[in-house]
């Protein structure tokens, strides 16, 4: 009988353990696939011929730090009135991290915000986008990732319209990064937004002068467009956009420390 017993009590531990890995293969957790430090990431993307020119680790699920921002622009041109305007209110002006230092009851139209989440990474440029569309964060996180599926992208979700990391996070790859830039340079205005090196929003009572954080912009022939991006976390992280006669490029990186350098050799090797 006791033979019975423990007979019985392996096989119940055997069963415990196969039904543990089928549940670890199905739920896949994003944090066990996300590598923060140790992988650097890059591709180089030719949009016309849709060819993939270069690639190190494009399909690595990584943290895109500002590089959400992209992403933001593309869901609030989808989804918001552009010429509305929005309250400031104080959660927005509470954001942490880079800011175009919005204040209290300032009224801003939607599209110079816009100018401000790319050119300065405004995390409050951000927050009042998202709250523009609704008073429910996660109602704009929604239509960012529905942007995400329509693009057919399996490997990215997005949590904040930000990029920040710490509360919470988004995922997704270099070469998924690719395709949501492709994405959002079709948009006429949202590349020109991508490409702009200054902007003035003209308030009520005060100007805010943006100036664009790509070093890249206006010193290599042939940038056309970008966006800057880093966390303690994500480490560096870059998009360039390049356009040379009849090519179209996009290059990316990820946790790449000398990505200037990296984006700039890039450009002169395939543009």
């Amino acid at each position: 009988m006791r033979k019975k017993v423990i007979t019985w009590l392996w096989i119940s531990v055997y069963i415990i353990i196969i039904l543990l890995i089928l549940l670890l293969n199905f739920i896949e957790d994003p944090i066990l696939v996300i590598n923060y430090n140790n992988t650097k990431s890059t591709i180089v993307y030719d949009v016309n011929n849709q060819e993939v020119l270069y690639a190190e680790n494009i399909h690595k699920k990584m943290l895109p730090a500002s590089l959400t921002k992209v992403l933001t622009l593309l869901t609030a041109y989808h989804n918001i009135n552009l010429e509305e305007f929005v309250l400031i209110d104080h959660e927005i002006i509470n954001s942490v991290g880079s800011r175009i230092y919005l204040e209290l009851n300032d009224y801003i139209q939607i599209k110079d915000l816009l100018y401000g989440l790319i050119l300065q990474s405004g995390n409050d440029a951000a927050l009042a986008i998202s709250k523009a569309y609704s008073n429910n964060p996660e109602d704009f996180i929604l239509k960012m990732n529905e942007e995400v599926s329509k693009l057919g992208l399996k490997n990215s979700y997005f949590s904040n319209p930000s990029g920040l990391d710490e509360d919470s996070y988004n995922y997704t790859t270099t070469y998924d990064f690719v395709k949501i830039t492709e994405a959002t340079i079709k948009i006429p205005l949202l590349k020109e937004i991508l490409g702009t090196s200054k902007y003035t929003i003209k308030l009520d009572n005060k100007n805010l002068y943006l100036n664009h954080k790509h070093k890249l912009i206006n010193r290599i022939d042939g940038f056309i467009g970008g966006k800057t991006g880093y966390t303690k976390k994500a480490g560096r992280t870059l998009v360039s956009i390049l356009e040379k006669e009849n090519k179209l490029l996009i290059v990316v990186t990820f946790n790449d420390s000398n990505d200037w350098q990296t984006h700039m050799s890039l450009a002169k090797k395939f543009l």
